[in-house]
C-alpha cells in the first residue's frame, strides 16, 4: 500500500491511498486539482473519498472530483455529512468501510466540528483537524471534554507504532508551543530540530506516530507534572482547556 501526501492551499494536506491492486481512496479533497494530477489516467480506480469534516479547506474539491470520478463513493461523519454537498453515506462511530480486501475504521472525534471523523487503515491513521503533530485542532463545536476523550481516551489507546497523517503542516509552530509548556523535554527539542530540517528541505513533517505524540504533544501529556504546572491544574479536562486557550494566543 502506498500513501501519497497531497499538499494544497497554504498548509493543508490531503492523502491519496493506493492499494497493490490499484484501487485508490482519497482523504480530505480540499482542492481537486492536485488529486486529479496524482490520479493521472487512473481516475476510474478511485473508490472512496473520505471527509474528516465539513470545513471548506477539506472538502472544496469534492464537486470537481465527483464529476471526474463518478464511481467514487463519498463518506463523512454523521453531524457533518449534511453540511457537505455530495456525500453518499454518513458514518457513525466505529463504522467499517470496505476498501479492496481491507477496511477503513471510522472513529468519531467530535470537538473541532460536531461530526469530525478520523480514519484508520491497518497501521495508519488520518486525523484531519483533531490531532496534529505536537498539537490538536481548535474547539469550534465542542469543548475540552471532547478533545480529551478523542486524544487521550481513544487515539492514545491505539498501537504506539500507528502512523499519524494530519490535515495541516503546523508542526513547527506546535513544537514551539510545546517547548514553552515543557522547556526541559529533550524529545520536543529534538523533534523541533528534525522538523526544521525537513521544512528547510521542502519535505513534509508528517507522518508522525502515536508513540511520538505521547512523547512531545502537550495535549496528550495532561498527566505530566510540567504540563500541569504550566496550566496550574492537575485535572485533565481543565488542563486541556487551559492548554488550548494558551495555544490560541501563543506567538513563537
Amino acid at each position: 500500500m502506498h500513501i501519497q501526501s497531497i499538499p494544497y492551499g497554504r498548509d493543508n494536506y490531503g492523502y491519496l491511498i493506493t492499494l497493490p491492486d490499484g484501487d485508490r481512496a482519497i482523504v480530505d479533497p480540499g482542492d481537486a486539482r492536485p488529486f486529479l494530477t496524482a490520479l493521472g489516467e487512473e481516475r476510474e480506480r478511485l473508490r472512496l473519498i473520505l471527509c474528516t469534516h465539513y470545513h471548506p479547506d477539506h472538502v472544496a474539491g469534492l464537486p470537481e472530483l465527483r464529476q471526474a470520478c463518478p464511481a467514487a463513493k463519498v463518506l463523512a461523519g454523521a453531524g457533518d455529512a449534511e453540511r457537505i454537498d455530495g456525500v453518499d453515506e454518513s458514518l457513525t462511530d466505529l463504522a467499517m468501510i470496505p476498501f479492496g480486501t481491507r477496511h477503513f475504521c471510522a472513529y468519531a472525534t467530535p470537538c473541532h466540528t460536531r461530526g469530525h471523523m478520523i480514519y484508520g487503515l491497518d497501521d495508519d491513521l488520518f486525523t484531519g483537524d483533531t490531532l496534529f503533530a505536537a498539537g490538536c485542532g481548535r474547539f469550534f463545536e465542542g469543548g475540552p471534554e471532547e478533545m480529551h476523550a478523542a486524544l487521550n481516551e481513544r487515539i492514545a489507546q491505539l498501537p504506539p507504532a500507528t502512523r499519524v497523517y494530519a490535515g495541516h503542516e503546523y508542526t513547527l509552530a506546535n513544537l514551539a508551543f510545546a517547548q514553552e509548556v515543557e522547556p526541559t523535554n529533550d524529545a520536543i527539542r529534538e523533534a523541533f530540530k528534525d522538523a526544521a530540517r525537513k521544512r528547510d528541505a521542502g519535505a513534509p513533517t508528517l507522518p508522525t506516530s502515536i508513540a511520538q505524540e505521547l512523547a512531545i504533544n502537550p495535549f496528550m501529556r495532561l498527566h505530566v507534572p510540567a504540563v500541569q504546572a504550566f496550566c496550574q491544574s492537575q485535572e485533565a479536562v481543565m488542563v486541556m482547556g487551559r492548554l488550548r486557550a494558551a495555544k490560541n494566543t501563543f506567538r513563537a
